[in-house]
């Protein structure tokens, strides 16, 4: 019976120099997503705010809009929010401007400013006509 000849006794497996540089891939990529987490979190609490931002603001432009037109926060002039639903964390004010764009219409222009951040997107304005 011929011999056989073995060029070189392999066995199956991992070498550790293999094992140490995927454990290195793996650490690099686990130290990366670990420092994107926390921006994460931040872009989805500041979308929640500008979210419910514009909320109130369609809220007040709903009721200015079932107001008499001889209201007082109807009349010409920047105007607080006294009912503010959340006035710990927004600030709601609107201002109205009589005859524009033309004769007999009101320009109302909501802004919700959100008070716990200071980025430069921290105001949801609403404008509308009637």
């Amino acid at each position: 019976m011929p011999k056989r000849i073995r060029l070189h006794d392999r066995q199956d497996g991992f070498t550790i120099v293999e094992a140490l540089v995927a454990l290195t891939i793996f650490g690099i990529g686990t130290i990366v997503l670990m420092q994107l987490a926390p921006r994460a979190t931040q872009v989805a609490n500041h979308a929640r705010n500008i979210s419910t931002a514009n909320g109130l603001a369609q809220a007040k432009v709903e009721e200015l809009r079932a107001l008499p037109s001889g209201h007082a926060d109807l009349t010409a002039g920047v105007h607080a929010d006294p009912d503010n639903p959340i006035s710990d964390h927004y600030e709601r004010q609107w201002e109205v401007t009589d005859d524009d764009p033309i004769q007999g219409m009101r320009r109302v222009e909501v802004q919700v400013r959100i008070t716990q951040t200071a980025s430069g997107d921290s105001v949801a304005t609403l404008v509308t006509y009637f």
